[in-house]
């Protein structure tokens, strides 16, 4: 999106609600609202994913492209509350945003450009995101965590996480194999873990694979990865394995099925 449309184009937007909001389909409410009438038409395109704050209340935080550009923004002189140097169009907006923003139940917003460069912002975005996936009561819960609008919607992902609900699929697992951040997967089966279970879930009969994906998550935890692509491919060539199947691949599972469950 920076190397698009450029720095001086993208900035951060965050938005908080004046009251203690808490519940997901009261925030959600009122962001689709905002974003229906007024941040789709006033930002050229953007990225936006909801945090909850040490209140408990949601906010939202965005990377937006700007209708114009600006140069030289005075982060300094902001930060101490002189805005004199600020140009006339971003000030402008501001005055805008403070008067719209309480009549679709947002109240303090912060709108200012990326510090550095395209990889800022990236990080940017992508911390929240992780945050999103590490929150418990987010998992297994049917609501939009992030979300993109614009061009940028042209872009593809390996893991195609709109189209497949694969963000769903994760807080499955999640739950499947007792973990309870988005973390554990990298510290307890390994960086490659999604090489392998994501070849399973990108599958539209997922649900009918849960035995393999369950053995295939346990093999990486005791790093038996051969084992885990033998069955990965059994999956893939359309005769995921039954129960008898697995433990004459995996004598192992026949120990671990009398402690975990995995109906």
């Amino acid at each position: 999106m920076v190397e698009k449309h450029g720095l001086s184009r993208c900035f951060e937007f965050t938005i908080t609600t004046p009251d203690n909001c808490t519940e997901n389909k009261d925030f959600q409410k009122r962001w689709h609202s905002l974003y229906t009438n007024i941040v789709r038409k006033l930002f050229v395109a953007g990225c936006a994913v909801r945090e909850r704050q040490k209140r408990g209340a949601w906010h939202m935080h965005c990377v937006v492209v700007m209708p114009f550009e600006t140069h030289n923004f005075p982060h300094n002189e902001v930060k101490n509350g002189c805005y004199k140097n600020v140009s006339h169009e971003l000030r402008v907006l501001w005055r805008y945003l403070r008067r719209i923003l309480p009549r679709y139940g947002f109240g303090r917003f912060r709108l200012v450009p990326i510090w550095s460069n395209s990889k800022a912002a990236s990080r940017y975005f992508a911390k929240y995101v992780m945050k999103s996936f590490a929150d418990p009561e987010q998992n297994g819960n049917r609501v939009r965590r992030w979300s993109l609008w614009g061009p940028i919607r042209c872009a593809t992902c390996n893991f195609a996480f709109v189209s497949s609900k694969a963000r769903h699929k994760i807080a499955w697992m999640a739950g499947l194999f007792e973990y309870h951040h988005y973390d554990d997967f990298n510290s307890r089966m390994g960086s490659k873990w999604a090489y392998y279970l994501f070849r399973l879930l990108n599958r539209e009969t997922w649900l009918d694979a849960k035995n393999a994906i369950w053995a295939v998550g346990r093999l990486l935890e005791r790093k038996k990865t051969r084992t885990a692509r033998l069955i990965v491919g059994l999956v893939e060539l359309g005769s995921p394995p039954d129960l008898q199947e697995l433990e004459s691949i995996w004598p192992e599972i026949s120990i671990l099925l009398g402690k975990i469950s995995i109906a």
